[in-house]
C-alpha cells in the first residue's frame, strides 16, 4: 500500500474512533442550546456571517445533536488531512504523520467537535490551511 494512502486512512480511522462517542452520546452544551436547539430556522434580514452559518447548519443538520457532531467530525477529519499534507511539505512524511495524529487526539481540539457552537474553530483552521496550501 502506498505510504500516503496508509497515512490518510490512519488519520481518518483515528479521527472517527476518537470522536465516535461524541457522535453517539454527545448532546448540546452551553450556548448550543440557545444557538441551535432553540433556533427557529429563520434567517434575519440583516444577516451576518454567524447568522448565515447558523441557518446553513440548521438546514443541513436540523436540531439533532448527532447530525451536528457528525458534521464537525467530517470537518475535523478534513482539517487533519490538510494539516498532514501541509506539514509534509515542510518537515517530511513521518514527522508530519505523527504530528497530525497528536493533533487529532489532543484534548484541546476536542472542544471544536464536542461543542457544536465551536465549529468556528474548525472553520478558521480549514480556511487557514486552504490559504497555506
Amino acid at each position: 500500500m502506498n505510504e500516503f494512502l496508509f497515512h490518510i486512512l490512519s488519520i481518518t480511522i483515528l479521527t472517527w474512533l476518537t470522536y465516535a462517542y461524541i457522535i453517539w452520546k454527545g448532546g448540546f452544551v452551553i450556548d448550543d442550546i440557545e444557538g441551535i436547539a432553540n433556533y427557529d430556522g429563520v434567517l434575519p434580514k440583516d444577516a451576518c456571517y454567524g447568522a448565515w452559518m447558523k441557518w446553513f447548519r440548521y438546514k443541513v443538520a436540523g436540531k439533532s445533536p448527532r447530525h451536528h457532531h457528525f458534521f464537525n467530525v467530517i470537518l475535523k477529519n478534513t482539517c487533519a488531512i490538510m494539516l498532514y499534507f501541509f506539514l509534509n511539505n515542510i518537515i517530511g512524511t513521518q514527522i508530519s504523520f505523527l504530528t497530525t495524529m497528536l493533533f487529532i487526539v489532543t484534548p484541546v481540539g476536542t472542544q471544536a467537535v464536542a461543542w457544536v457552537s465551536g465549529i468556528g474553530y474548525l472553520i478558521g483552521l480549514f480556511m487557514g490551511l486552504v490559504a497555506l496550501q
